[in-house]
């Protein structure tokens, strides 16, 4: 006897393409964070010398150096330090603390 045989095999790929595509998204927002990161620390390693520079500085007078100079320096800190976090290390954590302030002039 001379019978054919086929074998079908069906195999999901919904699955297979779903994954492709949530990798590929992944990686863009990877690199769109290590863009915006690097946008972001190039201008504050800039200002927060100069914030500190004016903080030091006892021309500038106290109340600005308090009410504005100090909290400015703080939220650019804490903005440094976000941009530093490593996006791609999830078991990485960070620690983020607010402080309310007033600029309003007693």
């Amino acid at each position: 006897m001379n019978e054919a045989s086929l074998l079908v095999i069906i195999k999901e790929v919904t699955n297979d393409r779903q994954v492709s595509k949530l990798r590929a998204l992944d990686s863009y927002k990877d690199m769109l964070l290590a863009s915006v990161t690097h946008e972001l620390r190039t201008p504050l390693n800039c200002i927060i010398p100069m914030i500190d520079e004016a903080i030091e500085d006892e021309s500038v007078p106290e109340h600005v150096r308090e009410n504005c100079m100090k909290p400015s320096i703080n939220s650019a800190r804490l903005l440094l330090n976000l941009s530093l976090i490593h996006i791609s290390e999830p078991t990485r954590q960070a620690e983020i603390s607010y402080a309310v302030f007033c600029l309003k002039k007693k």
